[in-house]
């Protein structure tokens, strides 16, 4: 471990924790590990292939249960990428090496958790310009149509607007 995080006895001694729940005794020397001040709207980042797990800077004085919360979340990403090779990200394999470490299997942390996270999530309203019927997605869906218009014979192209969200 690098990063001056090594010396974090809270982090070494979630990590020496972990490797044996996971049977990874070399698990210490397979990843580096530092906190970030670039993370911005996430708590944590593992890069599995890489072997690189960041934690926001604010862990580093936050509450303990949530520090270990976190590492045992990114070390998972690692510790699965060494035991099963390419996995899907929260999958089954991420989420038995979780449970197994004594953690909750959860994706998100609640809003407000970790100070300076700010989760934005913008919608995009979906609406047909004729009869104002409207749609809700995650994206802009380029490719839907109002189908009382295209009925109708005319072209069904909504107009999209962003919708900006805070939480």
């Amino acid at each position: 471990m690098v990063g001056g995080v090594a010396a974090d006895p809270n982090i070494a001694g979630i990590v020496a924790e972990v490797a044996r729940a996971w049977d990874i005794a070399d698990l210490a020397a397979r990843f580096d590990v530092a906190f970030s001040r670039r993370l911005r709207t996430s708590a944590g980042r593992a890069l599995p292939t890489r072997g690189v797990v960041r934690l926001h800077a604010a862990l580093a004085d936050g509450p303990p249960a949530l520090l270990r919360e976190v590492v045992i979340h990114e070390l998972a990403h690692v510790a699965a990428h060494l035991l099963h090779g390419r996995t899907a990200a929260h999958g089954p394999e991420w989420r038995a090496l979780v449970r197994a470490a004594g953690e909750t299997a959860r994706v998100r942390l609640p809003a407000g958790t970790l100070p300076g996270v700010r989760r934005r999530r913008a919608t995009w309203l979906h609406r047909c310009p004729v009869c104002a019927i409207a749609r809700h997605a995650g994206r802009p869906v380029r490719n839907w149509r109002c189908r009382r218009c295209v009925e109708a014979g005319r072209s069904g192209v909504l107009a999209i607007e962003r919708i900006e969200s805070g939480a």
